[in-house]
């Protein structure tokens, strides 16, 4: 049986759908505690880091940058291979996102009543100031991705579990060793 190796700090019950997904095709998912990304394969070069959604991105790249970026780096120098998957059903790449609108102006009230253009450089009305345009996100993320070799990709949440298992070399009949697709 091939085994995947899951952070530990990959909330129980919050990946339910990934993991039905890995027992679904035989895998036996060992929890462990992985200094980069959230799946790896035991002796692997290939890591991956999952997003729940493009508010997580955001999060990371904007408040959590300093942090985000470390991780970023030290995976590179560690000799991974680092593919951060994030999970949105209308975001398919860069381009995307930057048209996108932030998460937070999505769910806001007053830009649907239109006392707000998340667009505009008028200020916000709820916040201090505007939350993160999605084309400044897009662009940090595509310094990151350059800077430190890690790959971005969007996927939907339905295909997350078939996915990870790809970037790691494995198939539905057990492992095969990791593909360097870069």
């Amino acid at each position: 049986m091939a085994v995947i190796l899951e952070d530990t700090r990959q909330k129980i019950g919050k990946h339910d759908r990934k993991r039905a997904y890995f027992c679904s095709i035989g895998l036996e998912i060992v929890r462990k505690k992985l200094d980069f990304g959230d799946y790896m394969t035991e002796n692997g070069s290939v890591s991956v880091d999952t997003k729940r959604d493009v508010s997580e991105l955001v999060e990371n790249v904007t408040r959590e940058h300093e942090r985000f970026s470390r991780e970023l780096r030290g995976a590179r120098d560690a000799g991974l291979r680092l593919v951060v998957l994030v999970e949105s059903p209308f975001v398919r790449d860069l381009d995307g996102l930057a048209r996108s609108l932030n998460p937070v102006c999505l769910r806001c009230q007053r830009r649907r009543t239109g006392m707000c253009d998340p667009r505009s450089d008028a200020s916000c009305g709820r916040y201090r100031r505007h939350p993160a345009r999605m084309s400044t996100v897009a662009r940090t993320v595509g310094t990151m991705a350059r800077l430190s070799g890690a790959e971005f990709e969007f996927v939907s949440p339905a295909e997350s579990g078939p996915r990870i298992c790809e970037l790691l070399g494995i198939s539905s009949g057990g492992l095969h060793g990791a593909r360097d697709d870069r």
